[in-house]
């Protein structure tokens, strides 16, 4: 009879296991920001990328952005997650230099009524200077001369081959001696 129970319960397990838990469907909302500079213009651009791990569109509210910035559209939903693949938004917008860091938060609401806010930040740069062009040598240049590399590696086996040849042969004679 023990072994009867024992069985049953081993059984119930297993099913438990396969059954989908809450945990695995979970609302999550992740959020990832990158600040850029663009050495051609001098500008700094952050990009945010929104995603969505729930398999439901999410409906975004109370998106604010640190600093301030005017202008900006921030998105209205996250698309549903697919499959192993996320929802995913992104949306970027230029940066003052003087910024130290950035950040955003939202409000998420999905179709079944769960709502959870969400925060994210990014690390800002102090500056972002268009790249000059290098200055000009006023000095003559030599020109390069010389083998290539590849004649310098065949002379080198060549001479390491003739060694291990020599090599062979003096212990040969030193040993029939």
């Amino acid at each position: 009879m023990k072994l009867g129970k024992a069985a049953a319960a081993a059984a119930a397990a297993c099913v438990a296991m396969l059954v989908p838990g809450t945990a695995a469907s979970a609302h999550v909302s992740e959020v990832e920001g990158a600040v850029v500079c663009d050495i051609g213009t001098g500008s700094l651009t952050v990009t945010w990328t929104l995603r969505n791990l729930y398999p439901q569109v999410a409906t975004l509210s109370k998106v604010t952005l640190s600093p301030e910035v005017d202008g900006v559209r921030s998105p209205k939903t996250i698309a549903a997650k697919h499959g192993d693949k996320p929802g995913e938004v992104t949306f970027s917008y230029p940066l003052s230099p003087k910024n130290g860091s950035v950040s955003i938060s939202y409000v998420g609401t999905w179709p079944d009524g769960y709502t959870k806010g969400f925060h994210g930040a990014a690390e800002g740069r102090s500056s972002c200077a268009a790249a000059s062009a290098p200055p000009a040598s006023s000095r003559p240049t030599l020109p390069v001369t010389g083998s290539s590399p590849a004649v310098s590696v065949v002379i080198g086996g060549t001479l390491l081959a003739a060694g291990g040849a020599l090599l062979l042969f003096g212990r040969r004679r030193s040993e029939t001696a």
